[in-house]
């Protein structure tokens, strides 16, 4: 039996792993303490940190206000490159996908999960 499962894998791959997003939401706990929401459809586990106030909006002569969000931008993605970091330790074939949503102002990292999530939640 053991030489069947063996060659099952060799045929289909190796059972995809099961993805515990409470080891994820550790790995993010400073962001997800400072307000950062999570999202889990399943497939997808998407992480979404607000950088600025939706009411804000960028005004004449703001470069100060370029240079004050740029470096919040560098802090966030420093700090997510480290939260990544922790995730690849137990996951480390994991995909994700990290972009900046220009229409919200949020810094959004999703993973893509080929296997199953274990932990179905929103904060």
């Amino acid at each position: 039996m053991k030489h069947l499962n063996r060659f099952n894998e060799a045929v289909i791959g190796p059972k995809p792993k099961e993805v515990d997003t409470e080891y994820i939401d550790m790995c993010f706990v400073n962001l997800l303490d400072a307000g950062a929401k999570t999202k889990n459809d399943g497939k997808l586990y998407r992480i979404k940190i607000k950088l600025r106030e939706k009411h804000e909006s960028w005004e004449p002569y703001n470069i100060k206000d370029y240079v004050k969000f740029g470096k919040q931008l560098e802090q966030t993605i420093l700090e997510v490159e480290d939260c990544l970091n922790k995730v690849k330790i137990e996951y480390p074939d994991i995909e994700y996908s990290v972009f900046l949503d220009s229409k919200n102002d949020k810094f959004v990292v999703v993973f893509i999960v080929e296997g199953k999530l274990l932990k179905k939640e929103e904060h």
